[in-house]
């Protein structure tokens, strides 16, 4: 008998936090209310649908519809990246494969592979120094993460374009023009490119070739690359970049 009622009570809290749980999700739906320990910070692809619509795509492809969100008045204009904090609401829907609320959104510089001007790259694009802490490809874009110095004078220039000395269009080259910026601190930032130009691999998963002037000179960085959007590498989780990467966010173009 009082193993039943033992059981009885398991059973019984097992069904409140069941039901519990679906209360919530459904007021995350309705009332806009999230739970604040229940977030995920992700680099998205937003893509919008007209005046005050939009959806988001992960660097794996999936997407997110936002059903809910504390960013209102948000207009984006352009298919642009961003960093997303969001809560999962729930799971495919609407032909979504989530919806989401969202809390936060950062977007970041998106751009095109700019045009190889040959040995006028170096005077136009710039050859100052970065510090790449993070590059992956993701949902089409080349996203890099990386540090430099700063004054905050003027807007430094950031571009990525076909290496004049690469023996294929998927080699590429990492340019930072900081314009003689005073270097007066150290900041993060992050840049996506739109790598859409780039010849068609086909079912092939190619490397990507990247070459970057840093501080300990130039160096080589390669990614797999596949314009299908079969390889992904972006990081799990990008909880420091929100933290310390956005404070020049202003000063890129």
């Amino acid at each position: 008998m009082k193993g039943n009622a033992i059981h009885f009570m398991k059973t019984l809290k097992l069904f409140l936090f069941v039901f519990s749980s679906i209360f919530i999700l459904s007021s995350c739906l309705k009332d806009d209310y999230y739970s604040l320990d229940s977030f995920r910070i992700s680099p998205l692809t937003i893509y919008p649908q007209g005046e005050n619509s939009y959806y988001f795509t992960m660097d794996n492809g999936k997407t997110l519809w936002p059903a809910a969100s504390s960013y209102h008045s948000f207009q984006p204009k352009r298919v642009q990246r961003a960093l997303v904090n969001y809560t999962v609401l729930s799971d495919a829907a609407q032909g979504y494969d989530h919806m989401i609320k969202v809390n936060r959104i950062d977007t970041f510089l998106t751009k095109p592979i700019a045009e190889n001007l040959g040995l006028e790259n170096e005077e136009v694009y710039g050859k100052d120094p970065v510090e790449i802490l993070d590059l992956w490809v993701g949902d089409g874009f080349l996203n890099v993460y990386y540090n430099t110095q700063w004054g905050g004078k003027t807007a430094h220039f950031i571009n990525l374009v076909e290496d004049p000395e690469g023996s294929s269009a998927y080699e590429l080259e990492f340019h930072h023009n900081a314009y003689d910026d005073p270097k007066i601190t150290s900041g993060r930032s992050l840049v996506a490119f739109d790598l859409s130009s780039l010849p068609e691999t086909g079912e092939s998963i190619i490397e990507l070739k990247i070459k970057v002037r840093t501080y300990s000179g130039t160096e080589i960085f390669k990614v797999k690359y596949n314009s299908n959007g079969k390889v992904n590498g972006a990081p799990d989780n990008l909880d420091n970049v929100f933290a310390e990467s956005l404070m020049n966010i202003e000063n890129i173009e």
